[in-house]
């Protein structure tokens, strides 16, 4: 019997609480218990006592045989259990129940409380040994982390019942996982054209750079089991599947690559609504802006292209878009490709400079020097990722910059322009923070309506246009015209009972 001062000890040297402990010292005793049949999984399981409190009978138990028999690869169990030194019960039995509580507490710590780090090492332990093949080991370290994902939302969902197998099933057999395979397997290759074995230290590398919270799935699905409904500690980071139930011509609901979206950034979780489709919407830059503008919250742009290369490329901003002729945002913000070739690239050293920008031409009287259309990094001249005003017209996308870290966008065989054959803008976050944000553009609309309205009514057009030129009036004409190259002549008409802007 472990005392309650013995607990706080345990409480101060790892990453629990104490319930958790108290949860974690039954599971233990179950553990060392080697009666009956059930794998180190379902032990896991069923000796919370959160198995039946909030899943009556024996639903837990049959939703866990599901996932060991049909979503979690083959062994699964034994090899979680050896890579966080469970298998030591056995060895340390005899030497008292301390040193052996002590590895088991360890090794759970280490499947993700301990960090991404640590999840990411028990990982590869499960799934590889040395002289495996470095395409299958890539293959099976990705897969392992999209089953575990599915495995963590079954444990916990109230919808996830018998008649939802089949659709799991799919979802399993569907998973398109070559993408972020070959995005590994370039770890591993050498200048000369020859490939090292893939190592843990690579695998590790490679996944904090690009997919940081492909280790939340190993995370996620240990914390469900143990302890089903309980939030973490806000210092860890679940994986929430992404999800979208828009039309869209680049992924479905179900899409393998909304697994990868949401291994990128915490932000990308939950629900999406989608903003501005070229296929659904039209290739009209007025409409883009028109949906973006005044929307208060991150959002992800996927360009699909087209032609012999084609390619899966974009951007997320985790600010909101503005007008303007200079760059703005923050360096939470990143570019990607997402086929043929995962890459992620983020701003180097944290930097706030050149993240992006938003220029149609429509803020101008006539021609500034600078492209009109959307930027991300390089200069205002030549930016890394441009897509132009004209949707029609060819974007340009290159592997160097200066805010962002260098990698292709493109393919490597590709020109570093490209033709746009589907772009679309999402709204990204959780249902709190989509509905606020699309609350905010309905306000900025009000606002911009109410003074298009004025401008039609107001009987003093001198300080009409005195409040446009102070921003008082939200307005696109002079909004950061201090940023502008050349003002416009803007003056009142009083000829014409008006105002007027002269135009080159």
């Amino acid at each position: 019997m472990t005392s309650l001062t013995e607990i706080h000890e345990l409480e101060g040297r790892y990453p629990f609480s104490e319930e958790e402990i108290e949860i974690l010292l039954r599971c233990h005793k179950a553990l060392k218990d080697n009666t009956g049949q059930d794998s180190f999984v379902m032990k896991l399981a069923m000796c919370s006592p959160y198995a039946t409190f909030f899943m009556p009978g024996n639903e837990l138990r049959r939703r866990v045989d599901f996932l060991e028999n049909h979503v979690l690869p083959s062994g699964f169990s034994s090899e979680l259990r050896a890579a966080i030194s469970a298998d030591a019960f056995v060895n340390y039995a005899n030497l008292g129940m301390e040193r052996s509580l002590e590895r088991f507490l360890e090794g759970i710590a280490n499947t993700g409380r301990r960090g991404p780090h640590e999840a990411l090492r028990v990982m590869y332990d499960i799934i590889c040994d040395d002289g495996d093949d470095n395409e299958n080991a890539a293959s099976d370290l990705i897969e392992l982390a999209f089953a575990l994902s599915v495995a963590s939302n079954v444990l916990v969902s109230p919808t996830a019942t018998v008649d939802q197998e089949p659709n799991i099933l799919r979802r399993i057999q569907n998973f398109d996982s070559s993408f972020m395979v070959k995005s590994l397997l370039q770890v591993s290759d050498n200048r000369d054209g020859t490939t090292t074995p893939l190592t843990q230290k690579m695998f590790v590398e490679w996944a904090e750079d690009n997919m940081p919270l492909l280790a939340s799935t190993l995370l996620t699905f240990v914390h469900r089991l143990i302890f089903h409904t309980r939030p973490l500690p806000p210092s860890r980071i679940p994986y929430i599947q992404p999800e979208h139930y828009h039309v869209s011509d680049i992924f479905n609901h179900e899409d393998s690559r909304l697994f990868a979206f949401g291994c990128m950034t915490p932000a990308l979780a939950g629900k999406w609504h989608r903003l501005y489709s070229s296929e659904q919407d039209g290739r009209s830059f007025n409409r883009l802006e028109h949906s973006i503008l005044g929307y208060g919250g991150p959002t992800l742009m996927v360009i699909r292209t087209t032609g012999e290369n084609e390619a899966t490329l974009g951007a997320f901003m985790s600010s909101p878009w503005k007008e303007s002729s200079k760059f703005h945002g923050d360096s939470d913000s990143f570019l990607f490709q997402l086929e043929p070739t995962l890459g992620v690239y983020r701003p180097v050293g944290g930097k706030d400079e050149n993240i992006m920008y938003l220029n149609p031409s429509t803020r101008h009287t006539g021609s500034n020097g600078l492209p009109h259309g959307i930027g991300f990094g390089g200069s205002l001249n030549k930016p890394r990722l441009f897509i132009p005003e004209s949707l029609d017209a060819l974007g340009h996308a290159s592997s160097l910059g200066f805010t962002y870290q260098m990698g292709n966008l493109l393919p490597e065989e590709s020109l570093e322009t490209f033709e746009i054959k589907v772009l679309e803008i999402w709204g990204v976050g959780d249902d709190t923070l989509v509905t606020q944000a699309l609350r905010d553009r309905a306000n900025f609309r009000e606002r911009t309506d109410s003074a298009i309205y004025k401008a039609r009514h107001i009987s003093d057009k001198t300080q009409f246009v005195e409040d446009l030129q102070s921003g008082l009036i939200p307005n696109t004409l002079y909004k950061h015209q201090e940023d502008a190259r050349g003002r416009p002549d803007f003056s009142v008409d009083e000829t014409h009972d008006g105002y007027k802007v002269d135009r080159e």
